[in-house]
């Protein structure tokens, strides 16, 4: 019988420990199905890992499957209460308050079985959010009595468990105290930070008061980076040749003061590499996004400023932790790739920083000439803005030779392309197969027809629709309302689960979401413009294997959300997962409302 040691459960915690939950829940799932009777320590780390990485549903799944729901030690049970309180964070806010109540009633029953201070301190804080402070506080204090005479008084947990009873008690002396000690004890565990630092951001915030307390715990900003690219020897430029090594200097004092943990961006001559190779110079995570094909990205971003740039970006690309694309089809000199994939980098920083419960910020190497084109540094500088982020910008203005008023600040003169960008949705209905000649006019009025109303009375209006069968395509040029659209949908054809028509089975629906770039042209059979390209394959391919009432994203589709300031929808991490096809494996996302405030 083969079953996993602490060393195979150790290179998963590595992997967390790192910031890296998504590749921890990867290989924690991975693990289990290797060993024929995994440990409960296994079991019980995956389900953790998927709930920190925000993976409700799969946390809550797996914990049943897995057994954990039955099993009467401390640590199950205490799980458990932990879903609880992560789905009442995510309920409707009417139901919020009572949803934490049940969840702060769990954890009360297990430290009054146990007197274990973990499921006690989390008992007092649910009180104290749900309005409780009086209980709140007699617990923290029992809590705090017991901590007092525990053996082990050095532990990460120990200095989290205290600060946490201390804030709840209002000595935000002590709390600091026990917060510095807590980074001090161990301080590459990045997973227990961000869970720590999501509790006490909570409980400060029901209290009415700042988080500057816990700025000792708080993980090292991530960044996104962008910059102007070099000119070759003895040309016009936004920064010339002979000015590389200031620039280079420049470029190192700003990332001193950053002190980032990850970053993300492109990868062009100039500012790009000068960047990157500071960053892996001080080995930090440096996660690279392309927009579009790699050969040819050389050849229209790197080698125009010289043979040496390409020999140093495949360095970096060496070095670098991921290698991602906006598209690895061809650039075709449609410049609009560079804007869109740069937007993809910020939502891919801003996704890592959420996980990691950090800051996102932005390094721009910038002579501060403002355009209004949609791709560069201008634009990217504007776009970050537009997320209330901060950008940290090293000014170049005395780097260049261009006048201030030159076309040398817009990209060359090109003919628009036909991509554009493309929020695409396929769907199909369970069900529909079995029905016969006689029911199908009932689907088309009543599933169908609900799909249509919602697609036409609803501001969020695709651009294109079509469907075939049971099968759905549309397309939108936001993420967003793709998304509300899908959910709207979603919750509409589930009402017809409970028999409302006279249909003789209930249906669900698979729905799959990716955002990406492509043709849009017309369609000689359809008369009207239609889409086209690898983005819709990939979304076509998510849509078999989604899980029938659930709805699917890619990593490019929930990156792009966190673009989104006020939206109403998460995607939530389901893991790495192999499309139809034999078209290959992608990280995905389950979509949900984002019901809490």
């Amino acid at each position: 019988m083969r079953q996993d040691t602490a060393t195979d459960r150790k290179k998963i915690n590595v992997l967390a420990d790192r910031g890296e939950l998504f590749a921890a829940v990867d290989a924690a799932v991975t693990a289990l199905k290797q060993f024929d009777e995994p440990s409960v320590e296994l079991r019980h780390l995956t389900v953790l890992l998927m709930a920190r990485a925000g993976s409700l549903n799969e946390a809550d799944k797996h914990y049943s499957n897995l057994g954990l729901n039955k099993d009467a030690g401390v640590e199950a049970r205490t799980l458990g209460a932990r879903l609880l309180k992560d789905k009442a964070f995510s309920s409707q806010p009417a139901k919020q308050h009572e949803a934490l109540k049940t969840a702060g009633a769990t954890y009360l029953r297990i430290y009054q079985d146990t007197k274990d201070t973990y499921p006690g301190i989390n008992a007092a804080t649910l009180a104290a959010l749900a309005g409780d402070f009086l209980t709140a506080k007699s617990l923290a204090a029992k809590v705090l009595k017991t901590l007092a005479l525990s053996p082990d008084q050095h532990s990460y947990w120990h200095f989290a468990t205290v600060a946490e009873a201390h804030i709840l008690n209002g000595d935000d002396d002590a709390a600091i105290m026990a917060i510095t000690s807590a980074a001090d004890s161990e301080a590459t565990k990045l997973a227990d930070r961000a869970s720590t630092l999501a509790q006490l951001r909570r409980l400060l915030t029901a209290q009415n008061k700042p988080h500057d307390i816990l700025k000792p715990l708080t993980p090292k900003i991530t960044l996104h980076y962008s910059g102007h690219m070099i000119a070759a020897k003895h040309e016009s430029g936004r920064i010339l040749a002979e000015n590389e090594k200031e620039v280079s200097s420049r470029i190192s004092s700003a990332i001193d003061v950053l002190d980032p943990g990850a970053a993300f961006g492109a990868l062009a001559s100039g500012s790009d590499i000068l960047i990157a190779e500071h960053l892996l110079k001080r080995k930090i995570d440096l996660h690279v996004i392309l927009p579009f094909a790699i050969d040819e990205f050389i050849d229209v971003s790197v080698r125009p400023a010289g043979a040496q740039w390409v020999k140093r970006f495949h360095a970096c690309i060496a070095q670098a932790k991921t290698l991602g694309f906006l598209t690895e089809q061809p650039y075709l000199n449609d410049d609009l790739l560079f804007g869109i994939a740069a937007k993809l980098a910020m939502g891919r920083a801003v996704l890592h920083a959420g996980h990691i419960s950090g800051e996102a910020r932005q390094l721009a190497i910038w002579d501060k000439r403002k355009t209004d084109i949609p791709a560069g540094t201008s634009a990217d500088v504007a776009n970050w803005e537009r997320l209330g982020n901060d950008t940290h910008i090293v000014d170049v203005a005395d780097m260049g030779n261009l006048p201030k008023k030159s076309p040398g600040v817009t990209f060359a003169s090109i003919p628009k392309g036909t991509r554009v960008e493309a929020a695409m949705l396929f769907g199909d209905v369970k069900g529909f197969s079995k029905l016969n000649d006689a029911e199908l006019p009932l689907f088309v009025e009543h599933i169908l027809g609900t799909i249509n109303r919602h697609l036409g009375e609803n501001k969020n209006r695709p651009n294109f629709a079509n469907t075939w069968g049971d099968g759905l395509f549309a397309v939108w040029g936001s993420p967003v309302k793709a998304a509300i659209q899908a959910l709207l949908i979603q919750d509409a054809i589930a009402e017809f689960s409970s028999g409302k028509t006279k249909l003789p089975m209930e249906f669900s629906m698979r729905i799959s979401l990716h955002y990406g770039v492509a043709h849009r042209l017309v369609d000689p059979i359809l008369g009207q413009k239609n889409y086209f390209g690898e983005a819709v394959a990939r979304a076509a391919r998510i849509e078999p294997i989604t899980p029938p009432g659930g709805i699917y994203t890619t990593e490019q589709f929930a990156a792009m959300l966190m673009l989104e300031l006020d939206s109403p929808v998460v995607a939530e991490y389901v893991g790495n997962i192999a499309a139809a096809k034999d078209f290959g494996s992608f990280p995905l996302y389950r979509l949900r409302w984002k019901l809490a405030p």
